[in-house]
């Protein structure tokens, strides 16, 4: 197994949270060609090879750890296969995860 991060099919964020999200990935993209589309996705499954492989090289993006760790595996060449998932809306801060 190599990464498999969740897709957002629809999105249930306040129009702000949105807004710095697709200029934070666009930038990101830019920068590394990641073939992802959410980088900030609450759903992953990981193999431990690769968790392995790149948690030792980690620290450079403080603030955004999980962007850094698919720009990571990327780089090393590793699969990046997203699936699709559905979120609830946000309540109380938090978000609801239904897997599919």
């Amino acid at each position: 197994m190599v990464l498999v991060p969740g897709l957002r099919a629809e999105r249930h964020d306040h129009l702000y949270r949105l807004l710095i999200s697709k200029v934070f990935h666009a930038i990101v993209c830019m920068l590394f060609s990641l073939p992802v589309k959410d980088l900030d996705t609450s759903a992953r499954v990981i193999g431990r090879h690769v968790v392995e492989g790149v948690l030792p090289q980690m620290g450079d993006l403080k603030h955004s750890f999980w962007a850094e760790f698919i720009i990571r595996v990327c780089t090393k060449g590793r699969s990046v296969i997203e699936t699709p998932i559905r979120t609830a809306p946000r309540v109380g801060g938090l978000n609801s995860l239904r897997l599919e």
